[in-house]
C-alpha cells in the first residue's frame, strides 16, 4: 500500500504531464474555487447532504462550526464508497505562509484523527484508523495526507485529503475508496485535485 502511496505522491509532483480524457463538468463554489468533475460521476443535491451531515452528526457528536459540505461526489446513485467530499473550512486562517501552515498542520491533524476516532468507535462504525506522514508540495500548496481504516459493514478504506490554503479559509478534498479499488479510482482522483482552481484574488 506504501509504495501505491508514493507512486501517486509521484504523479502529484508531475501532474502537469499527467493527462486525461474525461467529459467534465465544473462546479463553482461561492467562497470562490471551481473543481471539475467526470460526467460519469454525480454530485448530490443539498437536501441528501444535509440528510447524511445530520445522520453523521447524531451517530458520532461530532458538529463543526467552522467546517461546511460544500459537495459530495458519488460515483454511483447513492452515497456510498468511491465519494469525493468537498469541504471549506471558514476559520480564520492566522499562517502568514504556506511553509507556517503546513507546519501546523502536521502538528494537529494526527491529535484531530485521533479525537474524531475515539467518537466514532463509540458507534463501533470506525474499528481501526491509521494516519500517514503528509505529502507537501510547495510549488502548489497543497498538503495531503491519507487515513486507512476499518469500516464496519465496508472493509478495509483510503481515505485521501488534500488540503490547500486560500485568504478565506482551508479548501480540503477528501477522496474515499476501499483499498482494493485504490489503484482504480487513482487517475479520478488526480483529475479532482488537478482541476482545483482558486480565484486569484483568494490565493493565500
Amino acid at each position: 500500500l506504501e509504495m501505491r502511496f508514493y507512486k501517486l505522491f509521484l504523479l502529484l509532483s508531475f501532474w502537469g504531464v499527467v493527462h486525461f480524457s474525461y467529459a467534465q463538468r465544473i462546479i463553482i463554489s461561492p467562497n470562490h474555487y471551481q473543481i471539475t468533475i467526470p460526467d460519469n460521476w454525480k454530485s448530490l443535491n443539498k437536501n441528501r447532504i444535509d440528510e447524511i451531515l445530520k445522520a453523521r452528526e447524531e451517530q458520532s457528536g461530532i458538529i463543526s462550526k467552522h467546517v461546511v459540505t460544500e459537495a459530495i461526489i458519488v460515483k454511483h446513485q447513492e452515497f456510498s464508497v468511491p465519494n469525493m467530499q468537498i469541504l471549506f473550512n471558514k476559520m480564520k486562517l492566522t499562517s502568514k505562509n504556506f511553509s507556517e501552515f503546513a507546519t501546523v498542520f502536521t502538528k494537529i491533524i494526527p491529535e484531530a484523527q485521533k479525537d474524531v476516532l475515539e467518537k466514532w468507535e463509540l458507534n463501533d462504525k470506525i474499528l481501526k484508523s491509521d494516519f500517514s506522514h503528509p505529502f507537501i508540495d510547495y510549488e502548489t500548496k497543497m498538503y495531503l495526507y491519507t487515513l486507512k481504516q476499518e469500516v464496519a459493514g465496508i472493509g478495509t478504506v483510503i481515505v485521501v485529503s488534500a488540503n490547500f490554503m486560500a485568504n478565506n479559509g482551508i479548501i480540503t478534498l477528501n477522496f474515499y475508496t476501499r483499498e482494493s479499488e485504490f489503484d482504480k479510482y487513482r487517475k479520478t482522483l488526480l483529475s479532482f485535485i488537478k482541476s482545483l482552481k482558486i480565484e486569484e484574488t483568494y490565493i493565500h
